[in-house]
């Protein structure tokens, strides 16, 4: 936050009410909930900071008037390049469902519910449709991501950038939530045993590594430049 408020010449302000302006936020917390609500309310302009889609830890994504990307826009296949990442081709069938919550406190300020009430929905609308295992993975598990999605069928999560890790292992996946990685999926968990396998991913994910910055990139402007150009 610091480093945003230097590259767009904000303030760090921690108030009951928002002020006049474009409002910034990082992170979900309880006290940011009321704060977003009156920025959606208002029509203003509004930004979120959170955790990258790839590279954690040295690069953050921003978004404006939503809590992810869409996945569609500018592309920048230079810096896609430059993360190293790899995509690898849709697998089809496996032998789970891998169901990946959000904490609670983003479920509460995102979707509205409890995260608990989430899962059990969404195990008994799969129950309707499929006799595969089905799998939680807890918002703390120490197993790798990596582990659960080998011999994975699918992946099921409200907006969990799990989802966009799972896209690019080839893995598809299904959302509730609007989030960077459902355009590459469905929202009908009916549909879990003939999932999407979409063309376009290497241009999806370049829109995404267009759409978060280094702390260096915050601090310059160079984060805030890109944000208010329209593309």
């Amino acid at each position: 936050m610091t480093a945003f408020a230097r590259g767009c010449g904000g303030q760090i302000v921690r108030v009951r009410s928002l002020n006049t302006g474009t409002a910034v936020f990082y992170g979900v917390t309880a006290y940011l909930k009321p704060l977003i609500a009156q920025a959606q309310s208002d029509g203003r302009d509004w930004y979120y900071i959170d955790n990258a889609y790839f590279g954690r830890k040295r690069f953050w994504r921003v978004t404006r008037k939503s809590f992810q990307h869409s996945g569609i826009g500018r592309a920048d296949r230079a810096r896609l390049l430059a993360l190293g990442l790899g995509i690898r081709p849709w697998r089809r069938g496996g032998r789970h469902i891998l169901v990946c919550p959000q904490s609670g406190a983003f479920m509460r300020l995102v979707a509205g519910t409890r995260v608990e009430a989430w899962i059990a929905g969404v195990q008994a609308q799969l129950r309707r449709t499929t006799d595969r295992e089905i799998r939680v993975r807890g918002k703390r598990d120490q197993l790798p991501l990596a582990a659960d999605l080998a011999h994975c069928h699918a992946l099921v999560t409200h907006m969990s950038n799990a989802a966009v890790e799972a896209v690019c292992a080839g893995v598809p996946v299904f959302t509730t939530g609007d989030c960077a990685a459902s355009i590459m999926g469905l929202g009908d968990l009916g549909r879990i045993e003939t999932p999407a396998y979409p063309d376009g991913r290497k241009e999806w994910a370049a829109v995404l590594a267009a759409n978060q910055w280094t702390r260096a990139e915050m601090c310059s402007g160079t984060c805030w430049r890109a944000l208010k150009s329209p593309h």
